[in-house]
C-alpha cells in the first residue's frame, strides 16, 4: 500500500512489502529508497533472516542498517518490549540519551531520564536485556 514509481518499478512509500525470495513479509511504514533497498524512515521493521521484529520509530540508516533516532523495541524471542525514547549512535551501537525502559514481565517501568553511559555494557541490547532481567536493581 502505497506510492508506485512506474520509472524504477518500486515503491517509493509503503505501508508493507513481500519478499517472495524468502517468502517472508518485511512490514515497513515509511519512505523507500528504491536505489538502496532500504526504507529510510521506518515505523515497523520485520528481519527474516533472524525471523524477529524489530519495532523502530524514527529514522533509518541505510548504510549502518541501524536507527539513529529509536522510541521503541521489541524482541519477539525473549518476549519482551524495551521501550527507548532517545538518540541511537550507530557508529558505537549505543543510545547516547534515554527516557524510559518497560519490562512487561514484571510488569514494571524502569525510567531513566539523562545520558546514558556507555561502558556499561559493549551492546546496547545486550544493556536493555540485562536491566530488563534485574528490574529491581533499578527500581531500589
Amino acid at each position: 500500500m502505497g506510492l508506485w514509481d512506474p520509472k524504477v518499478r518500486k515503491a517509493t512509500f509503503i505501508m508493507g512489502l513481500w519478499d517472495p525470495k524468502v517468502r517472508k513479509a518485511t512490514f515497513i511504514m515509511g519512505l523507500w529508497d528504491p536505489k538502496v533497498r532500504k526504507a529510510t524512515f521506518i515505523m515497523g521493521l520485520w528481519d527474516p533472516k533472524v525471523r524477529k521484529a524489530t519495532f523502530i520509530i524514527g529514522l533509518w540508516d541505510p548504510k549502518v542498517r541501524k536507527a539513529t533516532f529509536i522510541m521503541g523495541l521489541w524482541d519477539p524471542k525473549v518476549r519482551k518490549a524495551t521501550f527507548i525514547m532517545g538518540l541511537w549512535d550507530p557508529k558505537v551501537r549505543k543510545a547516547t540519551f534515554i527516557m524510559g525502559l518497560w519490562d512487561p514481565k514484571v510488569r514494571k517501568a524502569t525510567f531513566i531520564m539523562g545520558l546514558w553511559l556507555e561502558w556499561i555494557a559493549p551492546d546496547f541490547v545486550q544493556i536493555c536485556f540485562s536491566i530488563t532481567e534485574q528490574p529491581d536493581q533499578m527500581t531500589q
